[in-house]
């Protein structure tokens, strides 16, 4: 998913079957999600790649997945570059060899921040498209060919 997205596919994923535990950073900004993901009753997962609490994330994220847990993650943040996936939850996945599935989502009509991440929120009474992709990989792949395989269907989504 994309940072800009992220309210609009955490609402999805709340009618999963299963906890999803989601990624918030501990900046300030973070803190204003991870608020509204309580509230909406989602197990968190706190720190981000350019944190202090990066190793302490990791651990847990490896934690879950090697008892099958389900992680979500905005492939472009914390801070952006918006819509550039950072390697390090694409290498981690591959390690665990966890299934990657791509999550989009957009509005009509919708309001966007002027943030970096233009950040999406639905007006009352519109359409939002929810797209859901599952990345196939052979154990070992390489992680660049990964990575160009998810920025490829984070990049399209079908309206």
């Amino acid at each position: 998913s994309w940072h800009g997205e992220l309210a609009l596919n955490a609402y999805c994923l709340k009618k999963y079957q299963r906890p999803v535990y989601l990624l918030a950073s501990q900046h300030r900004d973070g803190e204003i999600i991870a608020q509204l993901l309580k509230r909406w009753q989602f197990p968190l997962i706190r720190g981000s790649t350019r944190s202090k609490d990066a190793l302490k994330a990791t651990k847990k994220m490896i934690q879950l997945l090697r008892h099958d847990g389900t992680i979500g993650i905005t492939s472009d943040g914390p801070k952006g570059p918006r819509h550039e996936v950072k390697p390090a939850s694409i290498k981690l996945a591959l390690q665990q060899n966890a299934t990657i599935l791509t999550m989009r989502a957009h509005a009509t009509p919708a309001y966007t921040l002027k943030s970096w991440d233009k950040f999406m929120i639905p007006k009352p009474f519109g359409k939002v498209i929810i797209q859901i992709k599952k990345i196939a990989y052979e154990p070992g792949s390489d992680i660049n060919l990964e990575l160009q395989k998810v920025t490829k269907n984070l990049s399209i989504i079908d309206t």
